[in-house]
């Protein structure tokens, strides 16, 4: 069985963990149209979890720049959501601060080679166990 995590933005995240093999198979990081592709290509999948950027509550320093670049991806969300619905797919939504923070090194550890840090999050998603 297979986990996707997907990290929405105009940068998408994608990583795909294999349970059987225990390890992430796959990483990339693309448009939103190719990471569906990408989506819809996975045979047994298990689990479809997507960061949900509409649970954020918090931006920090430079919080208008910040809330403008998280209206696209809460649009980039909904389209998520919107392509799980059309296509059957279950998904889980993820509070963003529940995505485990995954370093390059972890990333390179894990047989990853070079990602970007969109691929890294996703990584995080597919990794952790969400309850």
């Amino acid at each position: 069985m297979k986990i996707i995590g997907i990290d929405p933005g105009v940068h998408t995240g994608v990583a795909i963990y294999c349970q059987a093999a225990d390890k992430i198979e796959f990483t990339k990081t693309c448009g939103i149209l190719e990471a569906m592709e990408i989506v819809k290509g996975v045979k047994e999948l298990k689990e479809l979890r997507i960061e949900n950027p509409h649970l954020r509550k918090w931006f920090g320093l430079n919080s208008n720049a910040k809330k403008q670049g998280a209206g696209s991806v809460k649009r980039d969300y909904k389209i998520w959501v919107e392509f799980c619905t059309a296509n059957g797919i279950a998904y889980v939504e993820v509070h963003p601060k529940a995505v485990p923070i995954i370093t390059k090194s972890m990333a390179l550890a894990l047989g990853c080679g070079r990602t970007s840090v969109h691929a890294r999050d996703a990584i995080g998603l597919a990794l952790k166990r969400f309850v």
